[in-house]
């Protein structure tokens, strides 16, 4: 059971790992500047991250791929995750998943939330 509380726990990238209050629980990959690939410990990849860039009005925006889910979400809320430097952004990343019970604490996805989180966020148009 996840406590409500969740957002509050300590998220760290080191190297290529995800630590969860000190214990590894995903890894990442940086595929380029603009792409990532989160992956469960046994390394399946379950999110795909792209930073992309409207070709009309220049603005930046998330490609949110869960790969399991098959839920593509497009949201603007890029300052959500925006920081210096990779690591900073994926820390952010995984904070907000988790913060909207997206994410368990186990590292699976919750398709009741992802379902909310898509409602509440998937809004480039």
């Amino acid at each position: 059971m996840l406590p409500s509380t969740v957002f509050s726990q300590d998220v760290k990238v080191k190297k290529d790992e995800v630590l969860l209050d000190g214990k590894a629980f995903l890894n990442y990959e940086k595929l380029t500047i603009v792409e990532y690939s989160i992956k469960d410990v046994t390394g399946n990849e379950f999110l795909s991250l792209q930073i992309k860039e409207s070709p009309t009005t220049h603005a930046s925006y998330l490609v949110l791929y869960f790969t399991e889910a098959k839920r593509r979400i497009e949201s603007t809320s890029i300052d959500r995750i925006s920081g210096m430097g990779s690591k900073t952004m994926i820390e952010k990343l995984i904070t907000w998943l988790l913060k909207d019970k997206v994410l368990n604490a186990d590292g699976t996805i919750n398709p009741e939330k992802l379902e909310v989180f898509s409602e509440k966020y998937n809004d480039y148009k």
